[in-house]
């Protein structure tokens, strides 16, 4: 695949700055229950989930096209949130027919009270996020409800329900029982050059120790000798400066 496709260093800069994982633990929390498994129980629980994440999510996207809906569920609801959210925002025009404004947003859950510039000539916002996720932000859509445009006019073709649908269209074949498993005519055989050596007593530990590796017991422990924490009497200062 093209850098520019996974890498975030070639995305041109749409995505810089943007530190989180929030696709991988997405993908994780369907898999909550797999870890701690042997591998062959993991493998056949992580193809059961995704089975039936995508029989379910299908089924979904189905229903979606029965209700001649244009866009998935998930994004008619994003924008009618942003649509509540921007309602309480405040507006200053600087070129009505260029659709430039400036947005004062709302203190709301600890958060707000800033300014952004919207210009939907282009269109772009200076909070960023429309680069990124390629339909409209809060701010853009307090300026849409202002001059009376479509917000679904400017959410990416991406996200219609046509390519929503092919997200989830894949199909699985069932596993049958391993009764009727062909015959692979080999056998697994363990690699001797790399089995561990067992050893004796406690394992040697070869990163850097810090604070994390004091225990809490010996913070509040108190020397017998000079009933000072954080030692003890075999390394009592006051005993061994004698």
């Amino acid at each position: 695949m093209n850098p520019e496709e996974w890498a975030i260093s070639y995305d041109g800069g749409h995505r810089w700055g943007v530190l989180t994982s929030n696709d991988a633990e997405c993908f994780n929390s369907v898999l909550k229950g797999a870890r701690n498994l042997p591998i062959s129980a993991m493998v056949e629980f992580t193809f059961r989930r995704l089975v039936n994440y995508f029989d379910e999510m299908g089924a979904q996207a189905e229903l979606d096209v029965r209700n001649e809906f244009q866009y998935p569920r998930q994004m008619q609801k994003t924008i009618e949130d942003g649509i509540a959210r921007a309602n309480t925002f405040k507006l200053i025009s600087y070129n009505r027919p260029r659709r430039v404004f400036e947005v004062k947003t709302s203190f709301r859950h600890g958060r707000g009270r800033s300014t952004q510039i919207v210009r939907m000539n282009q269109p772009t916002c200076s909070c960023g996020k429309y680069e990124i996720r390629h339909y409209p932000c809060s701010h853009m859509l307090a300026v849409m409800s202002e001059c009376g445009d479509n917000p679904f006019e400017y959410v990416d073709p991406v996200y219609r329900l046509p390519v929503y649908i092919r997200v989830w269209e894949t199909k699985f074949n069932p596993i049958p029982h391993q009764d009727y498993w062909a015959d692979p005519q080999w056998t697994l055989m363990p690699n001797v050059l790399r089995l561990r050596q067992v050893k004796r007593g406690r394992a040697s530990m070869s990163r850097i120790p810090n604070e994390m590796d004091i225990s809490d017991r010996r913070l509040t422990s108190r020397c017998s000798e000079c009933q000072q924490t954080g030692h003890d009497r075999r390394t009592c200062p006051a005993r061994l400066g004698r």
